[in-house]
């Protein structure tokens, strides 16, 4: 029988691969109300760009699933809402910066309503070894949604 923690993990990363990739680009000459309006659904973008967000979607996933530290102590807080408090959002939309070098530079997510949390999600997805640039014509940030929810 598969472990609660190991679940919740394998249901992070399953929920992460049906992703929402909304790609969008953030210029630094448009202001930041406009930066979030230019973006395209996955379905009106190059393949390109989609291969490109299932594999930053893959990395993430991966570090998500990892057994580390910081990792570790995500899964625990995810297992402690959804046992304690049941609010744990069933997903969550991260906005991801990946440089010229494939690493990633950024990422944004509604607060967890946990500085640690918070920090421990941001650490993960930060060094999350992307591999290789984005193509170079993708707009940025990607939107990416990942799913929180508990499957049985």
């Amino acid at each position: 029988m598969t472990s609660f923690p190991k679940r919740l993990v394998r249901s992070i990363a399953l929920g992460a691969a049906s992703f929402s990739a909304m790609l969008g680009i953030g210029q630094p000459s448009l202001p930041a109300a406009a930066k979030d309006l230019d973006y395209r659904p996955a379905t009106a973008v190059p393949p390109s760009w989609n291969r490109f967000a299932q594999l930053v979607q893959y990395r993430f996933q991966q570090g998500l699933g990892g057994d580390d530290e910081v990792a570790h102590r995500f899964h625990v807080f995810l297992e402690n809402r959804v046992l304690d408090t049941k609010t744990v959002p069933d997903s969550l939309i991260v906005k991801a910066w990946i440089g010229k070098d494939g690493r990633v530079e950024k990422v944004t997510f509604p607060a967890l309503g946990d500085s640690q949390a918070d920090d421990d999600l941001r650490t993960i997805l930060l060094h999350a070894p992307i591999g290789e640039a984005p193509p170079p014509d993708m707009l940025q940030p990607l939107h990416l949604r990942l799913s929180l929810s508990m499957q049985s």
